[in-house]
């Protein structure tokens, strides 16, 4: 694969959805190494981008399916590097696929368009696991590696397919700007409370004494969580890399049982009512990854379950020991 020179490494670093569950944390450790992080979301005032171009504070307001407000965001701000992280999810991609469409594919497209035109240096995304479909038995008691995939009539989850034709749309800049996105594992951290993963907020929030929290999984069944700060500091890594020789890697993540985060959540906080599905129901992932490529192309491994996380007020949260796990 050619590699491609990064120009442009004096501007900031343009986070587009950088407003969200991820964006937040992601922002908090780009700026944390020093680094001028600009956030663009559709929760932003609407201000002109070049009001906030120095400002930690400011949201900017962007809906990256306006072609034109992308094409002028990205000429006033001029980042040398782009995360994107806008998406439409769960159930709002559901009710409104035409939505979903215009930010999830056509907005990439805005955004990828921008930043040629704009001379950007480095393009990074948020994939998903999903992009590898809904089951674990497609591929066997197996770890999971980038060269896998599973055909469209495998994906029986519109988010999934969406991440896997996303990925194609991308690949296609690779002659013109250097691309990378990361396949991330459900992630996990304080302040998520929407969708099938909403639960996994207890992993890190410390639940008060006598809460009941009901976990989608049977004993048996198996998801991969990784945390909001590792997922971070992944983009914080590529972010600040030399070069980028993949444009597609694992992120990997802790592959838990049901019974595993049971034992975990109790062993945190004595006290609180965990339950599980008496039997096993749907699951939108597979849950075995490597993400050896990760490793050896960025240094990056997943933090121990059980260190410190920072909450949504960017203090210490501890998640506890995960010698139970």
């Amino acid at each position: 694969m050619t590699q491609l020179a990064v120009s442009g490494s004096g501007g900031p670093v343009l986070v587009i959805g950088g407003d969200g569950f991820l964006g937040r944390a992601v922002c908090r450790t780009l700026r944390k190494a020093g680094l001028e992080a600009v956030v663009a979301d559709l929760s932003g005032s609407g201000e002109a981008a070049a009001d906030h171009v120095a400002s930690d504070g400011g949201v900017i307001g962007l809906d990256v399916s306006d072609r034109k407000a992308v094409f002028e965001a990205v000429g006033d701000i001029r980042p040398s590097r782009i995360i994107n992280l806008s998406y439409v999810v769960g159930p709002a991609l559901a009710a409104d696929p035409g939505r979903a469409v215009a930010v999830n594919l056509s907005g990439q497209i805005n955004c990828l368009d921008a930043a040629v035109r704009a001379g950007v240096g480095r393009y990074l995304h948020a994939g998903s696991i999903g992009a590898y479909g809904p089951t674990q038995d497609y591929y066997g008691d197996r770890e999971i590696v980038e060269e896998d995939g599973c055909p469209p009539a495998h994906h029986s989850e519109l988010y999934g397919a969406m991440k896997a034709f996303d990925e194609v749309l991308i690949a296609q800049y690779a002659s013109r700007i250097e691309v990378c996105g990361f396949r991330f594992s459900v992630i996990f951290g304080p302040g998520r409370r929407h969708g099938f993963t909403k639960w996994t907020s207890a992993l890190c929030e410390r639940p008060d004494p006598g809460k009941r929290i009901e976990i989608p999984l049977s004993r048996e069944q198996r998801i991969s969580l990784i945390s909001d700060e590792d997922a971070a500091r992944l983009f914080l890594l590529a972010v600040e890399a030399d070069c980028l020789p993949a444009r597609i890697m694992n992120s990997g993540g802790h592959d838990l049982s049901g019974e595993d985060i049971r034992r975990y959540l109790e062993q945190m906080t004595p006290g609180i009512s965990v339950t599980l599905r008496n039997t096993p129901g749907p699951l939108p992932f597979a849950h075995r990854f490597s993400n050896a490529l990760a490793q050896n192309v960025l240094g990056f491994s997943l933090s121990p379950l059980g260190a410190g996380q920072a909450g949504a007020d960017g203090t210490e949260k501890s998640c506890g020991s995960a010698a139970h796990c």
